[in-house]
């Protein structure tokens, strides 16, 4: 099974998780709508984990669904695959305080304070990174995040990391990557 982590303001019908279902039909894919509080976003994952816990699962997980996806490889061991993950959610999450839209629906939600007060607090939790069950994507022309800071991040891990060209914060190249995905899914 693979589970999908949308990221923020995205939904468990983003379009990453539809290429994937579509693209590997005869794999398992769940996608969750997360909340937008941290502390209920582990809860789902959780949940949504220990619903499947006899199972092969891979975690792949999209900028700030890639930190909770290394949040939960490195707490459980769970194979990951992270796209252009955060790697300091409270500086890169500080700036987007206020209301926002969700991508898919236009609906309206609040970013507090208190979020940031909570994903200091998850990511205060040491982050044990598994070399062989862990791949990284970064895009050198992510206009969100800086795919250096990452880069720095994991590169001592000694993880399975690529640098793309392009491709940009979103991944538009995605379908390109769900082949390697496959492989990654079919070695766990």
């Amino acid at each position: 099974m693979i589970c999908y982590l949308h990221g923020f303001a995205s939904s468990g019908n983003a379009m990453k998780a539809q290429l994937l279902k579509k693209h590997l039909p005869e794999i398992e894919v769940l996608s969750p709508d997360l909340p937008i509080e941290p502390v209920k976003v582990l809860t789902v994952i959780d949940s949504t984990l220990n619903v499947y816990n006899n199972k092969k699962i891979l975690l792949v997980g999209s900028s700030l669904g890639g930190f909770y996806a290394n949040y939960f490889h490195s707490r459980y061991n769970i194979p990951a695959v992270l796209l252009n993950p955060t790697i300091d959610p409270v500086s890169d999450m500080k700036s987007a305080v206020g209301t926002h839209r969700y991508f898919n629906s236009g609906e309206t939600f609040e970013w507090k304070e208190k979020y940031l007060r909570q994903l200091e607090k998850i990511s205060s939790t040491p982050m044990m990174m598994t070399q062989s069950a862990l791949t990284v994507y970064l895009a050198e022309d992510d206009t969100v995040l800086d795919y250096r800071k990452a880069e720095s991040y994991f590169k001592s891990s000694g993880c399975t990391m690529r640098i793309l060209e392009t491709g940009g914060h979103q991944l538009m190249n995605f379908t390109e990557i769900i082949p390697e995905i496959c492989e990654f899914y079919k070695q766990i």
